[in-house]
């Protein structure tokens, strides 16, 4: 199929849109519909607004001249206002895409020449060639539980992300499971599923619930296809609380042989390889370790680690538990909750153990790769860890976002991490925590209006999102909007009072100029650091924003004298951009092996 400069959608897309779905940013554009969808608000766009977008993805970053639009959309034997039309149409599109001409974040306008859609090629995916090659999508709905006690509701959560993992893994070629987050978005719903279905264009659903009376359970499921709306598949399986493993495994299985047989010949869909059972007190502890740790909070990932000690102790076999504290230790290491000479050696042993008994662990292999990142510095390890993880659950956005944060700021290939992040967002695009780091990719790619805008949407999906706030601050910063700034952080500190959100405001006040209360929130730094941990990064921080250049490199020595993980970010990240031509700044990079010119 021919293509355009060879970058962009295939240029006979927009005469044939049988199977054209593209998508772009947080934007997805159904050619055989006319329809432009941005998570759950769809417009309908106007033929010749079709048309432009589609001229336009075919040669994203590139000049489309007014000529060329003009023979697409208009052919010789048709006399039109063709200036008047042509701006008509540009305009119904940006505003459908929210965009501005004076601030375009999508297209620009170049004078008397044409216009160029400002997405490389790296964020661009066809949903068409997916479903042409017979792969399925297929989405778990949360499964409801049905039992009197509330607090036993984290067993259904167990039951829905087991059997999303499970799924997940069956012949991914063949399959494509929707992420957990993005699943879970849709507990309690209204939304019917033919709703649902189209929303996220998944070819079936499954759905259940969890009985409980007493210590009898019933676990009942079923799979609906999307299209007419019909159910062509369901179960109901009995069994005492201490079998509910056993059971949620039993479905998740029975369910990939239905679907092995709706895939492709060609395309085969085998059951996941099962890791060793658990007793059922255990399973129980586990199923809590996961419920706390998906809040990926301070307090949750603490909790969790708790309650995962708790599992390996009492069975100091069952792999699961030991990938999942591995993976907590490391995340509180990777957002700075702890020195990581204190969480990273339990980290790494607690991994390689989930290793030793489960040579396939996805979870134990990530967490390996960011043991290897912030805790040794071993780039090509890290890069290993996180590749091996992507290739053995490619389904699991949880996986995913690390390998592409990873190339990103270590390897600075933005342009494959977009790839990658696109994959994980299109996983998982109800999750916030992908959401932000595709944002972070843009911010450390320096497009800012990206980066804001990719904020803002995470802000949208989790008002609360404490790396929504981070991103907005540090990419209003990076534009020198420092009251934007000052209140993205502002707000991060109000909701979680955390030594980054003090530090980071702290260094917007001091950039804006507003020294005295600079001073202050540094002071306040020092009174936190009497009462507990402060990495020397935040203190670098806080100095930076009054330039106050040897202090921050008395701050960063300090930071690398700890081997604190941010260090690694240096590279990087713009709010080091006034370091650079300090030949400190050079050395610095050199001994922690990110050389500027490397």
């Amino acid at each position: 199929m021919g293509q355009r400069g060879g970058t962009g959608i295939p240029a006979e897309s927009s005469g044939d849109r049988t199977a054209k779905v593209v998508r772009f940013r947080s934007f997805e554009v159904d050619f055989r519909t006319g329809e432009l969808r941005k998570g759950n608000r769809r417009v309908k766009l106007r033929d010749k607004s079709l048309e432009v977008l589609a001229l336009l993805l075919e040669q994203p970053g590139q000049l489309v001249t007014r000529d060329e639009l003009r023979v697409r959309l208009w052919p010789n034997d048709v006399f039109v206002d063709f200036e008047n039309n042509i701006n008509c149409a540009v305009s119904r599109l940006r505003y459908a895409l929210g965009d501005s001409a004076s601030r375009p974040r999508f297209i620009e306008t170049l004078p008397r020449r044409g216009y160029r859609l400002l997405v490389s090629p790296a964020e661009l995916s066809f949903a068409g060639e997916e479903s042409a090659s017979g792969r399925l999508k297929l989405l778990v709905l949360p499964f409801q539980y049905l039992g009197q006690e509330t607090r036993h509701d984290y067993l259904s959560d167990g039951v829905t992300e087991e059997i999303i993992v499970r799924l997940a893994t069956c012949g991914p070629e063949a399959l494509r499971v929707i992420a957990r987050a993005t699943a879970m978005s849709y507990r309690g719903t209204s939304k019917s599923i033919g709703q649902i279905g189209r929303e996220l264009g998944v070819d079936y659903i499954v759905e259940g619930r969890l009985f409980r009376a007493g210590n009898r359970l019933r676990l009942n499921a079923s799979i609906v296809h999307v299209p007419d709306d019909s159910q062509i598949w369901a179960t109901s399986r009995d069994g005492e609380c201490d079998e509910i493993l056993s059971l949620q495994r039993e479905v998740a299985d029975t369910i990939a042989g239905r679907i092995r047989a709706l895939a492709s010949a060609e395309q085969t869909v085998t059951p996941a390889a099962s890791s060793r059972m658990t007793d059922p007190e255990t399973y129980d502890t586990f199923l809590r370790g996961r419920f706390q740790y998906r809040q990926l909070t301070y307090e949750g990932l603490t909790g969790a680690v708790k309650h995962f000690r708790q599992c390996v102790a009492t069975d100091p076999f069952y792999a699961p538990a030991w990938a999942s504290l591995a993976s907590a230790l490391s995340l509180l290491g990777f957002w700075g909750y702890g020195p990581l000479s204190e969480v990273m050696p339990e980290a790494e042993r607690s991994a390689r153990k989930a290793i030793e008994l489960d040579t396939r662990s996805a979870l134990a292999h990530t967490a390996l790769g960011t043991v290897s990142w912030f805790h040794h510095w071993d780039l090509d390890a890290a890069e290993k860890e996180y590749s091996r993880s992507v290739e053995l659950s490619p389904g699991d956005s949880e996986i995913r976002w690390p390998l592409f944060v990873f190339l990103s700021t270590m390897r600075g290939d933005h342009d494959r991490a977009i790839r990658e992040a696109r994959m994980a967002e299109d996983l998982d695009p109800a999750s916030v925590l992908i959401c932000a780091n595709v944002g972070w990719v843009y911010y450390w790619a320096r497009r800012y209006d990206d980066a804001v805008a990719q904020s803002r949407r995470a802000l949208e999906m989790s008002p609360d999102c404490l790396q929504a706030y981070y991103l907005r601050g540090a990419s209003e910063l990076a534009k020198n909007n420092f009251d934007e700034a000052i209140r993205a952080y502002e707000k991060a500190f109000s909701f979680y009072q955390d030594n980054y959100s003090l530090a980071s405001l702290a260094m917007a006040v001091g950039a804006s100029g507003a020294g005295r209360r600079a001073v202050e929130l540094f002071e306040e730094l020092h009174h936190r650091s009497e009462r507990g941990y402060v990495p020397a990064m935040c203190f670098a921080l806080a100095c930076l924003g009054r330039a106050d250049v040897d202090r921050v490199f008395e701050w960063l020595e300090r930071a690398y004298a700890d081997r604190e993980a941010q260090l690694l970010f240096l590279k990087v990240t713009p709010a080091y951009d006034s370091l650079r031509a300090d030949a400190r700044f050079e050395r610095l990079l050199e001994r922690i092996g990110l050389s500027a010119t490397a």
